[in-house]
């Protein structure tokens, strides 16, 4: 494993918001990536969306992030008016996207990685690397006040 300068392991996250991965995407990036930090010594956190690959090696951590919302279905089945399906969809990707971004923010804060990687720019990802960076920023002023 590999140390940083405080003698503890380094930790690397690998973040691909609403994705669903799967035994092919361990030879592409989403895989290939992580799987390559491990070699390097570092501790490895994979957060996707859905897991279904059944080949990941037990060095890398996966974290899945619930997407399954009962509340976003009901409101599906409201919303079956073709002039609403466009405002559904906005709604139901934004609602999506606050949801994973604070179960990824919650994931980073107990991982505390060195490094965190994003595969997509997405909302989700945004939102949540913004969350862990003022939550790190307001833990670093309580240390050193």
């Amino acid at each position: 494993m590999v140390k940083n300068n405080n003698s503890e392991y380094k930790s690397m996250i690998f973040f691909w918001p609403l994705s669903i991965f799967k035994d092919v995407e361990l030879k592409k990036d989403p895989g290939a990536i992580p799987i390559g930090f491990t070699k390097l010594g570092y501790k490895v956190t994979l957060i996707v969306g859905k897991m279904e690959s059944t080949k990941i090696p037990s060095s890398i951590k996966v974290i899945e992030l619930d997407q399954n919302n009962q509340f976003l279905y009901e409101l599906a089945k409201r919303f079956n008016n073709p002039k609403y399906v466009i405002k559904h969809k906005i709604f139901k990707y934004l609602i999506s996207s606050i949801k994973e971004s604070i179960n990824a923010a919650k994931a980073f804060i107990k991982v505390d990685p060195s490094i965190i990687l994003i595969e997509h720019a997405e909302l989700s990802s945004i939102i949540s690397v913004a969350i862990y960076k003022f939550l790190i920023i307001l833990k670093n002023r309580k240390f050193n006040a």
